[in-house]
């Protein structure tokens, strides 16, 4: 208990680890546009947003349809539309043309997703924002310069290390499916098999976040590609396993509170809670940015980059 808590002593303790998140929510709380950028941060969304492809690659591979699985689905609004959903193919559409279609798209929510990394450290914050509370969704947009692919390549590679890992648990369940084919006729004990693979899905996805968002600070802060910020979360991970956990939990119980309020208010509200879901969606993503700005100097994260933020008053127009 005294490594998951930490001390005084410790780099990144959980009550520093507290502290930032109410900090962040301080800076982010006062309703702004930034909020639409948080609704397409990375989360915990990532992982959950795999249930679909899971149920279709199982139906795919043993011919049936899954209909007991399907019926446990989450509110619309929990899956929020990262770059996985937006280049999934959808209603029949060939998967080249839904790579046509997504790709401008997901590019878009790139910049937008490095350009809020960027400014969520509060240096920037304050250099982008000026005279506002908070940056404006130009400031965040131009913040985003130059990174845009290295940021796509780096959202990209987390949800196929995820996919990959499901490919890798569903494979002795297919299996015993295709050698076992009485077992077809028990669609509740399939399920029962999906959802410890659904469960290591999650417990992956939970890991991978620390990386996701390390990785998206030291890309901001370093622009040296997608592979020398993954390298470079990963060391800051391993020099301090337990500061990362640490870390980890403290965002994890935001984003299961927010999962779980989501929830509730679609099953009591509908139309107007879907509304208010998005809301929430947004500034959680808005305030999770500034949380790992600070988590990621907190960890011993540097930043080599020190010119100003484009976009911000330190930079002439034009």
């Amino acid at each position: 208990m005294t490594s998951l808590f930490g001390n005084l002593n410790d780099r990144w303790p959980l009550s520093r680890a507290v502290d930032a998140m109410v900090s962040a929510a301080r800076r982010t709380g006062f309703p702004a546009l930034i909020w639409l950028v948080g609704v397409v941060y990375p989360g915990l969304t990532l992982g959950l947003g795999l249930l679909g492809p899971i149920l279709a690659l199982i139906e795919t591979a043993t011919g049936l349809e899954l209909q007991a699985a399907r019926d446990l689905h989450l509110a619309p609004s929990v899956s929020s539309p990262t770059v996985l959903s937006i280049l999934n193919p959808t209603l029949g559409t060939p998967v080249f043309i839904a790579l046509l279609a997504g790709l401008p798209v997901s590019l878009i929510v790139a910049r937008f997703c490095i350009g809020l990394a960027r400014v969520s450290e509060e240096e920037h914050w304050l250099e982008v924002a000026g005279t506002r509370r908070t940056p404006t969704l130009w400031g965040v947009w131009r913040a985003g310069a130059g990174l845009t692919l290295s940021a796509l390549g780096l959202l990209l590679s987390f949800p196929l290390l995820l996919m990959a890992a499901v490919l890798f648990l569903l494979g002795p369940v297919i299996l015993l499916l295709t050698l076992i084919e009485p077992l077809r006729q028990f669609q509740n004990f399939i399920v029962a098999l999906v959802i410890p693979v659904g469960l290591a899905t999650l417990t992956y996805a939970v890991v991978l976040q620390v990386l996701v968002q390390l990785s998206l600070h030291s890309l901001a802060r370093n622009r040296r590609g997608s592979a020398s910020a993954l390298t470079h979360a990963w060391r800051m991970v391993r020099n301090s396993p337990w500061s990362a956990a640490r870390a980890m939990l403290v965002d994890l119980l935001l984003q299961i509170s927010l999962l779980a309020a989501i929830i509730a208010l679609d099953k009591l509200f509908q139309g107007p809670g879907n509304a208010l879901s998005w809301i929430m969606l947004g500034f959680v993503g808005a305030t999770r940015a500034s949380y790992w700005a600070e988590t990621y100097e907190g960890l011993g994260g540097l930043s080599t980059v020190h010119e100003p933020v484009p976009g911000s008053s330190a930079v002439r127009p034009g």
